[in-house]
């Protein structure tokens, strides 16, 4: 069996790797424009179009809020959602996710609303794609007069309780269009506002000054990552590709999830509007085909959780059918068992290791500085030495997919 990987690119098609290197000179300012177009008229509001997620986060916080303000997040969480806060001069502080699931509640944002009563907004993630109850979240925020800002980077096409699409009860939405994601354009990111006042359109205009334009060698660089991992993939059992890999790392060539390589809002280029807009089209496909594998991974491992030592599920299957399901997630007894698996799957050329999010606040493998306060989001940081993610991207067939289950099964 070939190489399979849970990212690595697996999820470009061959035309996105086709287009990926031309689009650099093939695409226009029109593809920009065609993309806010899309993104406006599904989530009804202004688009501003940025180079990464948190670029969306900063322009967001500078524009619905006043400097210094708090947001509640969740924990369990990549470092990029407290950067983008943090640039525009606000104040993270976060909340637990709930005992059995990888999202915060309405519970855990009250708890941490006593601790900051002057906390002014919500931000909300879908982690991995399961659905954070939204609906519950806008009505407690309503109640207390906080924005709820929805971060749907893991959770576009997927559905809340009241069979709403994610994003459309948010104040503000924010996108991510960074390597695997649901909308993987390789990079780009992008915020619908939908509250505007007077002075909100003004602080919109002074951020729209402030974004600067976006390196020529940058963009060059991330549009080589699908064609370079592609190779990487198709040879990787072979062994060249693994040289290559080795090669790629070290030379920086595959770059790095959480850390940008700008530190400032920059345009989005019109090369990576180009590949969103090419995603967009196929979203519907790709959706059906995560579910598809989600519903094996679940059926197939619910029997283990019923066992001592077993993999637990993290979701129902009520909440699986509403998901983008852009991993599957399962929670093991301890870090030791985790890494078993891991090792276990690597044996049959699976490699699982990169398995979102390994600390409460995950900076990857740069050091950063987080506000989280150890020990104040207790099932975020056990949760964090627990949990393996399952691929289900489009190189998992249903083959592949029993194989992992069982791989997992033999040993548990």
């Amino acid at each position: 069996m070939k190489s399979i990987f849970n990212s690595l690119g697996s999820n470009y098609s061959l035309k996105f790797v086709s287009t990926s290197l031309w689009s650099i000179f093939f695409s226009r300012k029109s593809d920009v424009k065609k993309l806010e177009r899309h993104l406006a008229q599904t989530y009804g509001g202004e688009v501003l179009s940025l180079y990464k997620g948190r670029d969306a986060i900063e322009a967001c916080c500078r524009v619905l809020l006043k400097p210094g303000s708090e947001i509640i997040t969740q924990a369990f969480s990549c470092y990029a959602v407290e950067e983008g806060m943090l640039r525009a001069g606000m104040k993270a502080v976060y909340a637990d996710i709930s005992r059995d699931s990888t999202n915060l509640t309405v519970e855990s944002i009250a708890e941490t609303y006593k601790k900051y009563p002057q906390a002014k907004a919500v931000l909300i993630q879908h982690s991995l794609g399961i659905p954070a109850d939204s609906v519950a979240i806008r009505k407690w925020c309503n109640t207390h007069g906080l924005l709820m800002i929805e971060d749907i980077a893991q959770g576009i096409g997927g559905i809340d309780s009241t069979g709403k699409m994610l994003g459309e009860l948010a104040d503000a939405v924010i996108f991510s269009f960074g390597k695997d994601k649901i909308i993987d354009a390789i990079s780009g990111g992008a915020v619908v506002f939908k509250v505007m006042d007077d002075e909100r359109n003004e602080r919109l205009i002074d951020v729209k000054k402030m974004v600067g334009k976006l390196p020529f060698s940058i963009v060059y660089e991330d549009l080589l990552y699908p064609d370079l991992t592609s190779f990487i993939r198709k040879t990787h059992h072979f062994g060249f590709g693994k040289v290559v890999f080795v090669l790629a790392k070290k030379l920086g060539l595959l770059g790095s999830p959480i850390k940008s390589k700008t530190d400032t809002m920059t345009w989005m280029h019109q090369a990576y509007a180009k590949l969103a807009v090419l995603q967009f089209k196929g979203l519907e496909q790709q959706i059906e085909h995560r579910k598809k594998i989600a519903q094996i991974y679940f059926e197939q491992l619910s029997q283990s959780s019923l066992k001592q030592g077993g993999l637990q599920l993290l979701f129902t299957k009520e909440e699986l059918e509403r998901s983008s399901n852009l991993r599957f997630s399962v929670r093991c007894t301890d870090d030791t068992q985790v890494k078993k698996l891991v090792a276990a799957l690597k044996k049959n050329r699976i490699y699982v290791s990169d398995r979102w999010y390994r600390w409460s606040v995950d900076c990857g493998s740069y050091q950063c500085k987080t506000m989280y306060q150890n020990k104040s989001c207790p099932h975020a940081e056990l949760l964090a030495t627990q949990v393996l993610n399952l691929p289900t991207h489009r190189e998992i067939t249903p083959a592949i997919a029993k194989k992992i289950c069982t791989i997992l099964l033999e040993n548990v």
